[in-house]
């Protein structure tokens, strides 16, 4: 079933013109009540604290369909059309629109690790979903309520108690192109077992993705905008380990709005790792609770707009009880026209005594006409603590490229070295070798068009 979206005219919207054939009926009190967020909240906008930074008058002016569910023919030339990342014997899913093609039937499945689409859970797994989906939690995000009101497709992926994942699960997110203004929805809930170790990548990509800078571009006006919303939720119980990898690369028809939200239990440790390129508008919301003792973040990501992308990176980070570590670093490169914010919070509330807390965020601008807003914060109510925070924006050292350009080394070549420099240390940091390996033929590919 397909039907429009009109941002300004929501009121006449109801339940039945978000459900189809996979629409299961469990799911239905959750999609009112995000439907009624979203008829009662407010369009985003530049008056709306959250969204000062984003230009969102696109959505004021079109009537996004959904998109439709592929069809076989329709499959195969758009995973043609993509580029995947080579990771010997990941357990692979592909969505295209938000919908699941792959079959799960087909998959070598390790023991420990159960895959589900969320349309298929069974009594016990529909509980640990809605446990995941809190329209509340997100009300003043008209966006993400949207997501929660069309709530259909996705996947559920649960790791037993003392699994020990060593094989990735690798789904790549693709959009297709359209010949009207399209929208599409997704969601990934995981759900792991105390003492679990699981490696997730989630790779987004159009089928025309622009990576690289400065390049020309083709007539945009012939590309009819692309609204993607997805969201990511994690639950780690006591002790459990998850290595998260999300890869955004969008043409600049699309916009995305996502969010990624994880709930830390005692022990738990959460490494994440983001990157940034392409699209009109990239927003992520990225939403961690320390809800048990000693739990451990690490933050880091990159983002790289050019030509005239935005990209808008929201964190919240809540240490809800004592003894618990965050470490969060963000670099971004801001090229040609391009803009880029960077929101990030961390709460340390009153009973999250021992609490350490670090976050960084710095930027380096290769135009005089790029742009970047940055605002750690810091909101500490507990008085023995461990906290700093800080952010820069600068540009190029002309002197250092002069250096360079001393040693035989041309101009670009010379701005190329040390914008690559500028975020190596968080590449290095990356422990699967074969999306470091991706990601540095792709940047350096990506920076090789700076001048």
């Amino acid at each position: 079933m397909s039907y429009a979206i009109d941002f300004l005219n929501r009121d006449a919207l109801e339940l039945s013109q978000f459900n189809n054939e996979l629409s299961p009926s469990w799911l239905a009190p959750i999609k009112q009540q995000a439907l009624q967020h979203f008829k009662s909240a407010k369009t985003p906008g530049r008056k709306i604290e959250h969204w000062k930074y984003n230009d969102t008058a696109f959505l004021a002016g079109q009537s996004f369909v959904k998109a439709p569910a592929p069809q076989p023919n329709e499959i195969e030339a758009v995973v043609s059309a993509s580029q995947s990342i080579s990771i010997e014997s990941a357990i692979e899913l592909t969505f295209i629109d938000g919908y699941l093609v792959s079959d799960l039937n087909a998959l070598n499945v390790p023991e420990g690790l159960r895959l589900t689409a969320i349309q298929n859970a069974d009594d016990s797994q529909q509980d640990a979903i809605l446990a995941h989906l809190d329209p509340d939690f997100d009300s003043k995000n008209l966006l993400l309520n949207l997501n929660d009101a069309m709530c259909d497709k996705g996947i559920l992926i649960e790791v037993e108690r003392n699994a020990d994942i060593s094989t990735p699960i690798y789904l790549r997110h693709l959009s297709s192109t359209s010949e009207n203004a399209s929208l599409s929805d997704n969601k990934v809930i995981v759900e792991q077992g105390e003492s679990s170790r699981l490696t997730l990548i989630e790779h987004f990509e159009s089928t025309t993705s622009t990576q690289t800078a400065q390049e020309t571009q083709p007539d945009k006006s012939n590309q009819p905008p692309l609204l993607a919303l997805q969201k990511t939720s994690i639950n780690l119980a006591a002790n459990s380990h998850i290595d998260h990898y999300r890869l955004n690369l969008e043409q600049d028809s699309a916009t995305q709005v996502s969010q990624v939200k994880s709930l830390l239990g005692k022990d738990a440790v959460l490494n994440s790792f983001y990157l940034g390129v392409g699209s009109k508008l990239n927003r992520t919301d990225i939403d961690v609770i320390h809800a048990g003792q000693n739990a451990e973040c690490n933050l880091t990501g990159i983002y790289l707009p050019a030509n005239e992308q935005t990209i808008d990176y929201h964190t919240n980070i809540e240490h809800r009880v004592p003894h618990c570590n965050t470490n969060e670093v963000f670099r971004g490169i801001i090229a040609d026209k391009a803009s880029a914010t960077f929101n990030g919070k961390i709460h340390i509330f009153q009973d999250a005594q021992k609490s350490d807390a670090f976050l960084n965020n710095k930027n380096l601008l290769l135009t005089n006409q790029a742009e970047v807003n940055t605002k750690p914060e810091l909101e500490i109510y507990a008085d023995d603590v461990k906290c700093a925070h800080g952010a820069t924006i600068a540009k190029l050292d002309e002197k250092a490229v002069y250096y360079l350009q001393t040693r035989g080394i041309n101009q670009r070549q010379a701005k190329k070295m040390l914008s690559i420099g500028f975020i190596q240390e968080l590449l290095n940091n990356i422990q699967l070798e074969p999306v470091k390996s991706y990601l540095a033929n792709l940047l350096d590919e990506y920076m090789s068009h700076i001048d």
